[in-house]
């Protein structure tokens, strides 16, 4: 967004997270204002939340109608260190299982899936080599049966607008 981001806040369930300008669970975050965000960046998030459901329905709820949200989540990791580990760490991510989740909030025309990642990339993750220490073209080769991190870009439509005009 660059100069055209006014404002920006963070969202975080841990209130001792000095950078957090929100404190909320974002799976039960009826208290937040609706269509108040033009864009929310949700990465590597869903994995810890239980309730990915609850959370889904909170984050396009707070989006403006022509919003977008932003979210990445792990196909393949380790449990999460971070938190309650592994009493904090609940899922892994397919195409089909985020198409059906975003599907229950969203028109499937408004959103795209991709995977990203291959065998190697995988492997290499999970041996915890370096970025570096693969070509760009290993890395960007994406294999749909391996892939490491799945991307989602989801616009909210503009039913308002469209509901504004037939008054």
């Amino acid at each position: 967004g660059g100069d055209r981001v006014v404002r920006s806040d963070v969202l975080d369930i841990d209130p001792a997270n000095p950078t957090a300008s929100i404190t909320a669970d974002l799976s039960r975050a009826d208290g937040l204002p609706s269509e108040t965000y033009d864009c929310v960046i949700l990465t590597q998030t869903l994995n810890v939340i239980y309730d990915v459901r609850g959370a889904l329905r909170h984050v396009v709820r707070l989006l403006r109608p022509g919003g977008v949200l932003l979210c990445t989540v792990s196909a393949l990791n380790r449990i999460s260190y971070e938190g309650r580990g592994l009493d904090g760490d609940f899922w892994r991510f397919t195409e089909a299982s985020l198409r059906r989740l975003l599907a229950e909030q969203l028109p499937v025309e408004s959103f795209t899936v991709a995977g990203f990642g291959n065998v190697l990339a995988c492997t290499a993750f999970l041996n915890g080599l370096a970025m570096h220490e693969l070509t760009e073209a290993e890395l960007d080769h994406r294999d749909p049966y391996f892939p490491l991190v799945y991307g989602v870009r989801a616009v909210k439509p503009l039913i308002r607008a469209l509901e504004d005009h037939d008054a």
